[in-house]
């Protein structure tokens, strides 16, 4: 089968930076440390190949994660991205509500570095992450003749089940519960950002978050278009202070967050000074999520 683009950045959400032919500024680091740009569509940056096609399964059932899941996360985020663009975020019901949280949290483990470790961290002993793996075996799996153990199971007949399994509860992890009722429940809002000859950038990671969600000053932000900002936290106050800071220092110290965490790619709608960005590209410490939450995986997949 033909190999697939899968993009961890959904297009729809960087088509709000393209301008009038549909295309947005991607920059990059050459080889020689230099910012390479390039002027692309959405479809041509953002994707990895097959990066979420499961190797071991034949035919169409390889690419089930993209096309049954991915899919469906980004379709149904893309309807409600578009009415928080168009001002409509105090309109959307619970359920809208949850589908943007999902949104979110793909955004930031669904890229290649996250779902790399994630997927090297689970084949360790993978089987121990999933604590009900006997029982679900002999309830689902077993057949007559079968080996009496999963492990048994595993070692004879499917000593490659583990990467079917990575992604069921890699998709489980992107749907998870406690996060997505978190963050629905929070205090929402989103900003125009008006600063003349000024423009909100994105990456490849844009979401930005708060090591922990339930403290006073707890946020995520998200820039949603090159003038508009999604933020929420479960204080009022601190979603008062983001309406009331200044659009210049906003946008400036935004923009200096998005350059520093971004990976491979930072995006804008108009040319940005490329001296800027290598100034700030890809200079935080790089500290993957899926290593601050590897609890999450002990739960196991419905």
């Amino acid at each position: 089968m033909k190999r697939q683009r899968h993009h961890y950045i959904p297009r729809f959400y960087l088509e709000s930076w393209a301008h009038s032919e549909g295309k947005v500024f991607e920059y990059s680091l050459g080889r020689k440390n230099e910012i390479r740009v390039r002027l692309v569509t959405p479809k041509r940056t953002g994707f990895v190949w097959d990066l979420y096609k499961i190797e071991v399964l034949a035919g169409d059932y390889a690419y089930d994660v993209e096309k049954k899941f991915m899919g469906m996360v980004d379709s149904r985020a893309a309807i409600v991205f578009q009415k928080i663009l168009s001002s409509q975020m105090w309109g959307l019901s619970s359920e809208e509500r949850v589908e943007f949280a999902n949104l979110i949290f793909s955004l930031v483990i669904r890229n290649p570095q996250e779902l790399g470790l994630f997927k090297k961290q689970f084949s360790r002993d993978w089987d121990k992450k999933i604590p009900d793996i006997e029982e679900r075996y002999k309830a689902t799996l077993w057949r007559p003749g079968y080996p009496d153990s999963f492990s048994e199971y595993e070692k004879i007949v499917a000593p490659d089940y583990w990467k079917v399994a990575v992604y069921e509860v890699f998709c489980n992890l992107i749907q998870d519960e406690n996060f997505s009722r978190l963050l629905s429940s929070m205090h929402w809002g989103v900003r125009e950002l008006s600063v003349r000859g000024k423009q909100l950038l994105t990456s490849d990671r844009p979401v930005i978050m708060t090591n922990g969600l339930m403290g006073e000053s707890a946020h995520v932000l998200l820039p949603i278009s090159p003038d508009k900002l999604f933020f929420c936290s479960p204080s009022a106050r601190v979603v008062e202070c983001l309406y009331d800071l200044s659009d210049r220092l906003l946008l400036r110290d935004l923009n200096r967050k998005i350059m520093r965490q971004a990976l491979s790619y930072v995006y804008s709608a108009r040319q940005f000074d490329s001296k800027v960005i290598k100034k700030y590209f890809a200079k935080a410490d790089y500290e993957p999520f899926v290593r601050r939450t590897l609890g999450l995986v002990q739960r196991p997949p419905h």
